[in-house]
């Protein structure tokens, strides 16, 4: 992920007033804007703005082939299954007649269980959070609009 942007020059060439810029084309899980979003051009001079296009970094690195991943997605059913048995022991005896033990055992595996649900959660692949920028080419279309006319430059976005 990062930010890559263009300095432009915007030249009036019959335009005059009031321009609006926009910036479209960008690729997934990346923004593309323009600053500022709209000119006033006198006809004669010339203005800059600056095009940025910023990019999403994967939020999870997969494990080389033939490594196995440190996810903790076999500990969460095991984990569930022993707060269940725990909760309904909890439930028939009355809390207060466990041992100090139990009562602690249970706190601590709740905690385990809630960061290893969280940690799952935080994946990129599963909707949570914005969806990486795919490496590639891209052609990002800059529109520069004025009653009705509208003027088009491409600019070439390569993400690594």
């Amino acid at each position: 992920g990062g930010t890559a942007t263009y300095d432009l020059i915007l030249t009036p060439d019959g335009f005059s007033g009031t321009i609006s810029l926009s910036c479209s084309g960008q690729p997934t899980g990346a923004t593309c804007g323009t600053v500022p979003d709209s000119i006033l051009l006198d006809g004669t001079n010339t203005k800059t703005f600056r095009v940025s296009v910023t990019t999403t970094a994967p939020a999870l690195v997969v494990p080389p082939v033939g490594q196995r991943s440190r996810h903790p997605w076999p500990l969460v059913p095991a984990l569930f299954l022993a707060m269940l048995g725990l909760a309904e022991a909890a439930r028939r005896g009355g809390a207060s007649n466990l041992p100090g033990g139990i009562r602690r055992a249970t706190v601590v595996m709740g905690v385990t269980l809630l960061f290893a649900i969280l940690s799952v959660s935080c994946r990129n692949n599963n909707g949570a959070g914005p969806l990486p920028t795919p490496p590639g080419t891209s052609t990002l279309t800059i529109d520069a609009t004025s009653g009705g006319v509208t003027r088009t430059i491409n600019l070439t976005l390569v993400v690594n």
